[in-house]
């Protein structure tokens, strides 16, 4: 409504120039150039940001010195809020509508190249954004905690920094560009709606963590997606998992390398079955996997990081390896594999010939009271 109003006053303004042109006044008989019509694309002019609030009233933005121009006016109608600025927009800047708990839509010109970081952090009703097709990079934080149920990535971005969208509880349907090269750590972090995502064929890399928390995923599409769509694989490691209505899993042979976040918070697991093929299990790997009261842990495991299985619940772990495997403390002091030493609801089963190897081995010695020998042909407690 907005571009057809203001297409009318343009094409107005024209007429009457038509009709009547004024003469130079330093050259007399030649007339007045013609004024540029105003430069609308994406309907929004070039140097407005429009928006709704909840309370049907103007709105201002949080932290001023990200803004690029000042503010010329601010007013509120029928349609919405329009924002103008002394010149064009080309970014929104770092924390500019910070924590706004009143705007519910946001529309942004062609003009605007990046949204900084933390931009709409915390904007918990924003529910509708649109964007200029021409942006080519989302700051970190930039759509935290906002209330959107869709959002489409523009087409030029090449990385989803950390944390963009997480804690968007609304989120059920995420389009990713097919230029997109990278993925970041808890990218998608507790997007409890989200049930499904494309990871397109570009994408090179993605960090730990990155959908930690989307309980009701229910499978991943294109890249580094298994058949069953429930996991993400690259190089043989597990980056990702979707749990949602599963109570038990069986990860496929050839996987080398549980990575770090890969099935933490799947609350509802009670059951993984780990093949022989894996080496290596990260950090968290199945941090707070409340459901999870026994693991066992193959014997081809031959290191673990700090972190993996910490549920601080009764928990009984089944270590099969002869040789206990080595701890991994990665950027942590301390290593904390199960849960914090000394917890008397753990019991950590080893090979009965293992035993004094196991509680004298460096950071598994912390868990020396927590380990108990067994008969793993027999399936026994040793006596």
């Amino acid at each position: 409504m907005r571009y057809f109003f203001l297409c009318f006053i343009v094409l107005s303004f024209v007429a009457c120039k038509k009709e009547s042109i004024p003469s130079n006044t330093e050259n007399p008989g030649i007339p007045e150039p013609p004024e540029p019509p105003v430069v609308v694309e994406c309907d929004v002019p070039h140097n407005e940001l429009w928006y709704t609030t909840t309370h049907n009233d103007t709105t201002t933005p949080y932290f001023h010195p990200s803004l690029e121009h000042s503010i010329v006016s601010n007013t509120y109608g029928s349609e919405g809020g329009v924002m103008r600025f002394e010149g064009d927009i080309t970014t929104i800047g770092y924390m500019l509508f910070f924590s706004n708990h009143t705007l519910s839509s946001i529309t942004m010109p062609c003009s605007v190249t990046s949204i900084g970081e933390s931009a709409f952090d915390t904007c918990a009703l924003l529910s509708e954004v649109n964007l200029s097709a021409n942006i080519e990079y989302i700051g970190e934080k930039a759509f935290y905690h906002c209330k959107f149920s869709e959002f489409v990535v523009p087409d030029k971005v090449t990385t989803i920094e950390p944390t963009t969208f997480g804690l968007c509880e609304n989120l059920v349907t995420i389009t990713l560009p097919e230029g997109l090269k990278k993925i970041s750590k808890f990218a998608f972090t507790h997007c409890i709606a989200l049930k499904s995502i494309s990871i397109p064929h570009g994408v090179e890399d993605i960090v730990s963590g990155a959908f930690v928390g989307c309980r009701s995923l229910e499978k991943f599409e294109g890249r580094y997606a298994t058949a069953d769509g429930r996991c993400l694989i690259k190089d043989n490691t597990i980056i990702a998992f979707a749990p949602s209505g599963l109570t038990e899993y069986a990860i496929e042979n050839g996987v080398t390398t549980i990575g770090g976040n890969a099935f933490a918070l799947c609350e509802k697991l009670r059951s993984v079955d780990i093949p022989n093929s894996v080496t290596h299990i990260g950090t968290r790997a199945f941090s707070s996997c409340y459901g999870l009261e026994s693991i066992t842990i193959p014997a081809s495991v031959v290191s673990i990081s700090s972190g993996s299985f910490e549920t601080y619940l009764p928990q009984v772990v089944y270590c099969e390896a002869t040789t206990p495997p080595m701890a991994d403390l990665g950027s942590e002091s301390y290593w904390r594999a199960f849960s914090s030493a000394p917890y008397p609801e753990l019991t950590i089963y080893v090979p009965v010939e293992s035993v004094d190897e196991y509680k004298s081995a460096e950071h598994w010695s912390n868990y020396a009271d927590n380990i108990v020998g067994y008969d793993f042909e027999n399936g026994v407690v040793a006596e």
